[in-house]
């Protein structure tokens, strides 16, 4: 069985991080802080700055859809990829 699941996202509120967290694409906030971000949420993990350039450059990848939450001293709170 397959089941499609779609939504409407124009009814969805926008976001509102807490005072000086700010959102960032991967793209702007550099390969670093994506690949920190990951070692920071799944720690103990192997992944590294050449894994992630493997990532960019698949078919389905978009810097501008892997979102970053940076916080107000400069380390990644949160990122997910859409």
């Amino acid at each position: 069985m397959t089941q499609l699941d779609e939504r409407d996202l124009t009814d969805v509120e926008q976001p509102k991080l807490p005072h000086g967290f700010r959102f960032r694409t991967a793209d702007e906030a550099g390969p670093n802080a994506a690949v920190q971000a990951h070692l920071d949420a799944w720690a103990p993990s192997t992944y590294t700055e050449e894994a992630y350039q493997g990532v960019r450059r698949t078919a389905p990848y978009s810097g501008d859809l892997h979102i970053l939450v940076e916080a107000p001293d400069g380390t990644i709170a949160s990122a997910t990829i859409t």
